[in-house]
Order: C-alpha cells, then structure tokens, then sequence
C-alpha cells in the first residue's frame, strides 16, 4: 500500500485495503462523506465515515446502524445502491464507514442558486419523487425517510432525480424493538410530528411540501413559520388555487388531515397542473 499521503492533511487515503479517498464531499457535525474508487474495479463510490469517538451517543450509533441495515434492502434505481459498510481504523482512529453508489450531479438545493423554478416545474419535480416514496412507503414495514429536501435530492448528469441521504431513515415497524424513538430531520422540513420522534408516510409528504415550496419562493420554510407552526409561503410565490391547495393538503400541520400517501399525492397533482398563476 505504499502511496503519497494527501497532499492536504498527510493522511493515507487508503481505507481498509480496498477503498482510496479521493475528495470530501459533504460534512457533518459528527460525519464526513468522502469520494473514493474501489481499488479492484475502479468503481467510483461515497463512503460515509462516522468516528467511533464521535458516537458516544447510543442513538447516533442508532441511526447510522438503521441506515446502513435499511440500505442494504432498497432496490430502486433512483435510490443510492448500497454497497458495503464495515469498521476500519486502528485505535482512537477507528471508524464505522457506509459505502454507496456515488451520485454524480448537483443537489437541488445547488442547483437552485442558479435557478429559478415556475410553478410547472416545482410540480414535475414532485411527480418525479413521488413514486419514489411511494416505493419506500409500501414496502413492508415501511420505510420514512424522515429527511426530504433540497438538499437531499440529486439531479443526475441525465436529469433523473435521485433521493439520498439516508440517515435520517425510519423503518417504523422494526423500529419498536429498538425502544425509544429519535428525533431526526432537518428543521422548516420536519412535519410536527418529528418532534416528537413519530415518522409516518405523511411526514415524507410533509417534507416534499416544504422542499416545494422552497423552490418556489427560494426562502428557507423556516424564515415563513408562524406562531402557530404554519409555513405562511403563499404571499412569496405567484402559483394558482390549484397549487396552493395541493401544497395545502401536504403542509397540514394535522397529521390526519394531510395527505395520507404519495399515490394520493399524485392524484391531486392531475389537478394543479396546467392551472394558470395569478
């Protein structure tokens, strides 16, 4: 394995044998997401490494365990495919690491810097995540993932989305067992039931009501809340009735009165579309 250190922090780049680290690409307060290639086949992969010395909270352990499991049961093209995950390190330098599929493209949350979305486009973009979360919420026990948002969505070099970080993720059922519940998501994004540590598939439909209207207003959700914990977005963008009542009936505080899947979701979308703004 004899190879120059990284030329930014002297580090071997190589990773248990297999994996060398080519760039960090996202950062956390706790983990670190790194571009690497596998040493054999040359695939280009994310690997997402979580300190062991970090993880002394017994739910951050919890999560990062919950997404590697529910990773290795996804199988969806717009989806990350799991690769691998394992501990390397030595010492106070070991790690737990989650190996993925590398998305080579640009966040929405990125590509929104440069662009502007009307109404028509904001909608197709939620047709397009829609069956994706439709995949994860019908699978048995569903899957939440707890975390949508600009952010977390990826525009391919082709112009496919694709959903990623999964961190956030809630296997509802098999989380039972695990006793207690997490609070998990991004704040202005999290339906109120988050707080709490409750995940539903509403609270996904939540989350892509806050992702929309972001892109259209280009404000953060958390900069339109009133007192009352509504997101007051409508006075920001110039959409229809039709619009505003489907982003309505995804930004319900209520859980009950919100749309209760992405199949219904999808429904209600045959209406805002081709509505004219005013």
């Amino acid at each position: 394995m004899a190879a120059p250190a990284c030329s930014s922090c002297k580090s071997n780049p190589y990773l248990d044998k297999r994996y060398v680290l080519e760039a960090r690409i996202g950062r956390g307060s706790v983990g670190t997401t790194y571009l690497a290639r596998h040493l054999k086949t040359h695939e280009r992969l994310a690997i997402k490494e979580l300190p062991l010395t970090a993880a002394d909270s017994p739910k951050l352990l919890e999560l990062f365990g919950r997404e590697a499991r529910v990773l290795k049961e996804l199988d969806h093209p717009c989806i990350p495919k799991y690769v691998d995950d394992f501990i390397a390190g030595e010492g106070k330098g070991r790690s737990l690491y989650i190996c993925q599929e590398y998305i080579d493209g640009s966040s929405l949350a990125e590509e929104m810097v440069l662009k502007r979305y009307n109404p028509g486009e904001v909608l197709n973009i939620c047709a397009e995540i829609l069956p994706i979360l439709a995949y994860l919420h019908n699978l048995s026990p569903p899957v939440i993932h707890r975390d949508v948002k600009p952010g977390n969505v990826m525009r391919r070099s082709d112009g496919t989305l694709t959903l990623v970080d999964f961190g956030s993720v809630r296997d509802v059922l098999k989380d039972a067992e695990l006793g207690g519940s997490t609070v998990a998501g991004t704040f202005g994004y999290m339906a109120p039931e988050q707080f709490a540590g409750e995940a539903l598939p509403a609270t996904d439909l939540y989350g892509l009501g806050a992702l929309a209207v972001t892109l259209l207003t280009r404000r953060e959700p958390h900069t339109m809340l009133e007192a009352n914990g509504r997101i007051r977005w409508e006075p920001h963008a110039k959409v229809g009735p039709a619009v505003i009542a489907l982003l309505g009936g995804l930004l319900e505080l209520e859980v009950s009165n919100r749309a209760q899947s992405a199949e219904q979701v999808q429904h209600w979308l045959g209406a805002a579309r081709g509505t004219p703004a005013h």
